[in-house]
């Protein structure tokens, strides 16, 4: 039997909160903090960071809700834990010379 749209809604809620809790326990398993300068206040501003972007598959979002728990461990085996900022800087050479939107920045 065809799932009607609300039902579709409530399974894509559900799946969001599934893995929304899924990656804080991995955030935690991680320790919670940025591995390169250690921050901890708030672990929204800690993201993955894949360590060599030739491997990366997909990225770590809501959006990989809806693929394996497998899949997703898998890709993160791949990443770092690491606050925005140290991201950024990570980054800034990529953002800077061309490589995306960012580098039209005066």
């Amino acid at each position: 039997m065809a799932k009607t749209p609300e039902q579709i809604r409530k399974w894509q809620r559900n799946r969001r909160k599934q893995y929304v809790k899924f990656i804080k326990e991995i955030k935690e398993y991680r320790g919670n903090k940025c591995l390169y300068c250690g921050y901890k206040k708030c672990i929204a501003v800690l993201v993955f960071h894949h360590r060599n972007p030739s491997q990366k598959k997909f990225k770590i979002n809501v959006k990989c809700a809806t693929r394996s728990r497998q899949k997703v461990i898998e890709e993160l085996e791949k990443c770092d834990l690491i606050c925005r900022n140290c991201h950024t800087e990570i980054h800034e050479k990529d953002w800077f010379n061309g490589k995306n939107q960012y580098s039209t920045v005066a």
